[in-house]
């Protein structure tokens, strides 16, 4: 729900269909009349100012001239009168609580609560134009207690504005600038020099030293340091100006990232399971792991591939070794030649018979001959060269001459 009052701008500009200027000025003052209004409220609500207590005998209640102060609708009432009342007692047997009021034209009222056989409930709706100033607990015919209102967190308005009192606020909810501290609009520059601010660079005008103030330090080459006064001595309380990273020195633990540290770091947590392409997102932990992957991998497989053409003699009956292939084999004496049981897929090596020598050669399952060979003898002249080879992952094994 809104107390306050729009203006209509109209539909569009200058339509005349928007509120009157007047009557739209007259509805700007109420506006600002209510918002005052609202804001006095805040700054002196309803209160009890001074608590004090009452004389009770049977059902009889005294309360003392000045006994206790308010303020209702932001009028104190200070200086109020005698007051003597006789209460209703409750049911024989029955409690109640009672309250009593002060009102706002100074003055007192009994507000009668609702009786009960067990404890009585505080009534909390009083009529308007009144102020609780305390409970009256009643049994049957007989008044057993008051309990005034608490204003024990109540400041006293002697206070405001006063050492170890508290703050006022202006009309707009804020603390008066004369009741900050010196140092939130004090802020000096100057130049510093043997522990002693000076206006000039020429160091000649001296600048005061006060407690809770900032300098600034504007001497070419200290960056706007600033300072506060100790008392005895200007201590920094900033590194000024911080363009870039040589105006910050290099911490114990936080170190920047120099190419001698960098090349120092340990690869902590390098992961070779992966040998995917490196991308854009990786990092370089990941790249690493990477590229190391690729690199075993390929190792690997070019080992199973004929990347050399050494000699290897043999003159006497042999298997045929893994470590043959991709060599060039010379059977330099008559020999019996077994491929054995297992051989590398893919494997096979050139071979040569020197003149006149002959290779009688066997095999062993699962291997089996693609053709059953005869025996090679080496031209009498210029010797015979063939290939053995294995056929991929088979146990197919192919003699050619």
């Amino acid at each position: 729900m809104s107390f306050l009052t729009w203006i209509f701008k109209g539909s569009a500009p200058n339509d005349k269909t928007g509120t009157p200027a007047r009557q739209a000025a007259d509805i700007i003052n109420n506006n600002f009349a209510y918002l005052e209004n609202r804001i006095v409220d805040i700054e002196s609500p309803d209160a009890v100012l001074k608590r004090g207590d009452i004389d009770t005998s049977v059902l009889n209640v005294h309360v003392d001239a000045d006994a206790f102060e308010w303020r209702i609708a932001q009028v104190e009432f200070l200086d109020n009168p005698v007051f003597d009342a006789v209460l209703v007692a409750a049911t024989d047997g029955y409690y109640r609580k009672d309250v009593l009021l002060g009102n706002n034209t100074g003055g007192y009222n009994i507000f009668k609560g609702d009786e009960d056989p067990t404890s009585a409930t505080e009534p909390n709706l009083f009529p308007a134009g009144t102020i609780k100033l305390g409970v009256i607990d009643v049994y049957g015919a007989v008044i057993t207690g008051f309990i005034p209102v608490d204003v024990s967190g109540k400041e006293d308005k002697a206070n405001k504005n006063q050492p170890n009192g508290y703050a006022g606020l202006d009309s707009f909810g804020r603390v008066y600038s004369s009741q900050l501290p010196s140092y939130v609009d004090d802020v000096l520059e100057g130049y510093l020099q043997s522990n002693v601010f000076y206006v000039e660079s020429s160091h000649t005008t001296v600048i005061p030293a006060e407690a809770g103030k900032v300098y600034v330090d504007i001497t070419v080459g200290q960056k706007n340091r600033q300072y506060r006064y100790s008392g005895s001595i200007y201590i920094q309380i900033t590194n000024g100006l911080i363009a870039s990273t040589d105006d910050v020195a290099e911490g114990a633990v936080n170190k920047y990232s120099t190419l001698s540290l960098v090349m120092s770091y340990v690869l902590s947590g390098l992961s070779l399971a992966t040998g995917t392409p490196i991308t854009a997102t990786d990092t370089i932990l990941s790249a690493f792991g990477k590229l190391q992957k690729q690199i075993s991998d390929n190792v690997s497989a070019i080992a199973l591939k004929q990347v050399k053409d050494d000699q290897i003699e043999i003159s006497t009956n042999s298997n045929v070794q893994n470590s043959w292939h991709g060599q060039t084999i010379l059977f330099t004496s008559n020999c019996v030649i077994t491929v054995p049981s297992s051989l590398n897929a893919g494997f096979g090596f050139m071979f040569f018979v020197m003149p006149s020598v002959t290779v009688t050669w066997a095999i062993t399952s699962p291997h089996t001959w693609l053709a059953t060979p005869v025996a090679t003898l080496g031209d009498a002249s210029y010797g015979t060269t063939g290939h053995l080879m294995k056929r991929g992952n088979t146990n197919t094994i192919i003699l050619s001459v």
